[in-house]
C-alpha cells in the first residue's frame, strides 16, 4: 500500500518570494487594499480623505491625533503640527498663570473689601459713641447752667 502525501507547488503563475497584494517594503497594492476592503468590510480612504485627516489632525494641536497620522506625514508637516503643538501647551500655561494672578487679585481684593467694611462698622460705632458722649455732655453742662442760674 502506497503512502499518501499533500504536494502543493504554488499558484501557477507565480513567482516564488513575490506577493500579488503586497508592496516589498510590506504595504498593501491597491488591489491589496480593495481585497482586504471586502473580505474585512473596511473602508479605504482616499488620498483627498487622508490629506484632509492629516491636515485637521495638525490643526487640532492634539498630540494623539498626530500621532495617528505621523508615519504619513513629511518631516515639514510633522514639524508643523509639533509647533502648533507647543504653542498650545504655551497659550494653556499663560491661561492659567493669567488666571492665577486674577484669582491673586480676587483675593486681594476681598482682603481689602473686609478690611474697609470692618474700619466702616467701627466708624460707625465710634460716631454712635460720640454722639452718645456728646449728648451727655450737653445735657451736664446744661444742667450746670440751670444750677448756677
Amino acid at each position: 500500500m502506497a503512502e499518501a502525501y499533500l504536494v502543493h507547488h504554488g499558484i501557477r503563475g507565480m513567482h516564488w518570494g513575490i506577493r500579488r497584494f503586497q508592496n516589498k517594503d510590506g504595504t498593501r497594492t491597491s488591489a491589496g487594499k480593495k481585497r482586504r476592503a471586502e473580505t474585512e468590510n473596511v473602508r479605504v480612504m482616499t488620498t483627498e480623505e487622508m490629506e484632509a485627516h492629516k491636515n485637521r489632525a495638525v490643526k487640532s494641536g492634539r498630540a494623539s491625533e498626530v500621532r495617528k497620522y505621523a508615519e504619513r506625514m513629511s518631516q515639514k508637516e510633522l514639524a508643523e503640527a509639533m509647533y502648533r503643538i507647543d504653542q498650545y501647551k504655551k497659550l494653556d500655561e499663560s491661561i492659567k498663570a493669567s488666571n492665577s494672578k486674577i484669582a491673586k487679585a480676587k483675593k486681594i481684593a476681598n482682603s481689602i473689601a473686609d478690611d474697609l467694611n470692618t474700619a466702616n462698622k467701627l466708624y460707625t460705632s465710634v460716631s454712635g459713641t460720640y454722639k452718645i458722649v456728646n449728648d451727655i455732655y450737653k445735657s451736664a453742662s446744661a444742667a450746670k447752667a440751670q444750677k448756677k442760674a
